[in-house]
């Protein structure tokens, strides 16, 4: 054999030699952990001042594949090609500085001193992706749904995800569910309380970003929705109620309308009032069930059932039977007097009590961090058109009414007439007398024409 190729020989044996070398060394535990994020430099650590004596030749590798070698004698460390322009090489301990990274320079990375695998340094290098700033999405925001925030990152790998509400992290439990890695966070049943500034915490080893998000609750629970509904229904009942019955007090001269059709307005008043009444009693009582029960609560009870029975004696009062059979307790001032006010009552009753009902809605619509104004202005219109069409046919009426007294007071009557609207409009006739039967009636609206004929 000759000497060049002996040479050669010596050199591959000892190169594959140095691999096994460091294929072993690299099967240790690294003694150094790194983590460095993309596109940044990091300083791969050397020797110890103690452990850097009697130094001829430092050799860097990466699972195996050569960085450079240096040798004390010429001083000059030399790379390949594959880091010669991204790497430094700091001689008086040994470490290496890796530039502008990439997930591609993750793994471990061996320096050895004079080719002596006791005098290796193992050192594993991790390197992440800075995070994007998380966005949240979320899929409602209604009350009595079920809603979902994801926090999703487009860049990097979060190995943490933390959720906030009002700087208390949030956890599984009833209300809170997590999921997908703490990616996901779903609020079950959504409920007014739950309104409020939500934070997402993603976090990985070389970055931390936060979001946050606003909730506003909107809409309203199923028992305080009806408790609107039934309200807005009894407040335009009463309107038409009250209405009505201003209406009926406006014709004074009662020969211009029939006893019968007085009668027939009056019984649709009433019917109109116990309506209200009950549709108002099955609002207090959602309310109730929502809020729970309250002294308010009873009494609005107790004095609406009550008015329910007034109504329903009032209607009774109305039939002959009824009027023969109780004469004498029906025509008492106070049971008189009770039945006549009994309907424009119950109109004024329920309309302020839906008033009120309506006022603590919106109160409770406001509850979400930010009032919605969709169901001000819902409740609004629902309110309002029905109270602005009363009184423009209120007025129309009324203008009406005026040209037709002007338009009589025009024309000439003869005196018989006169007498006769002059004993009519002199007697004070409560509304509930003017429909009554044979008996009932305290006096024969007819009477007066019969002596003008005489």
């Amino acid at each position: 054999m000759s000497a060049s190729n002996f040479c050669t020989f010596i050199q591959v044996a000892l190169l594959l030699g140095l691999d096994a070398v460091a294929a072993q060394s690299e099967t240790q535990n690294p003694s150094e952990l790194v983590v460095g994020a993309v596109g940044s430099s990091v300083l791969l650590p050397g020797f110890s001042d103690e452990d850097f004596k009697n130094v001829d030749h430092i050799r860097w590798a990466m699972s195996g594949v050569q960085i450079l070698n240096y040798y004390t004698v010429t001083q000059i460390p030399t790379f390949t090609d594959l880091y010669r322009n991204r790497c430094t090489f700091y001689s008086v301990n040994g470490s290496l500085l890796l530039k502008n990274i990439t997930l591609k320079d993750n793994g471990l990375y061996m320096v050895q001193v004079n080719l002596n695998a006791s005098r290796s340094k193992l050192t594993k290098l991790n390197i992440f992706e800075p995070l994007s700033e998380p966005l949240i999405f979320s899929n409602s925001t209604f009350v009595d749904t079920s809603i979902a925030f994801v926090c999703q990152v487009s860049a990097g790998k979060a190995s943490s995800i933390l959720w906030w509400k009002d700087d208390n992290v949030i956890t599984n439990g009833q209300r809170y569910q997590l999921a997908e890695d703490n990616r996901t966070m779903v609020i079950y049943k959504a409920i007014k309380s739950d309104c409020g500034v939500y934070t997402c915490t993603a976090e990985n080893a070389v970055s931390k970003k936060n979001v946050s998000h606003s909730l506003a609750i909107y809409g309203l629970p199923p028992l305080i929705h009806h408790t609107m509904v039934l309200s807005i229904v009894a407040l335009i009942l009463a309107t038409a109620i009250i209405f009505g019955i201003i209406l009926l007090c406006l014709h004074k001269d009662r020969k211009n309308i029939s006893i019968d059709f007085h009668g027939n307005a009056l019984l649709s008043l009433q019917l109109a009032a116990m309506f209200s009444l009950v549709i108002l009693f099955a609002a207090v009582m959602y309310w109730l069930q929502s809020e729970g029960i309250s002294v308010i609560t009873v009494i609005t009870l107790v004095i609406l059932c009550l008015l329910l029975i007034f109504n329903i004696l009032s209607m009774w009062s109305m039939n002959d039977w009824v009027m023969k059979t109780f004469k004498d307790i029906l025509n008492s001032t106070f049971c008189r007097v009770m039945l006549d006010v009994v309907t424009p009552m119950s109109g004024i009753i329920v309309m302020l009590a839906s008033i009120v009902l309506l006022v603590e809605t919106m109160r409770h619509a406001g509850k979400g961090c930010e009032a919605s104004p969709g169901l001000h202005l819902s409740i609004s219109f629902a309110v309002g058109i029905p109270i602005v069409v009363s009184l423009s046919v209120f007025v129309i009426y009324v203008q009406k009414y005026r040209k037709q007294r002007q338009n009589q007071e025009a024309t000439p009557a003869n005196p018989c007439e006169e007498a006769q609207g002059h004993s009519e409009t002199s007697e004070a006739m409560p509304l509930q007398a003017a429909s009554e039967g044979d008996g009932a009636n305290p006096r024969n609206p007819v009477s007066g024409e019969e002596s003008c004929q005489t």
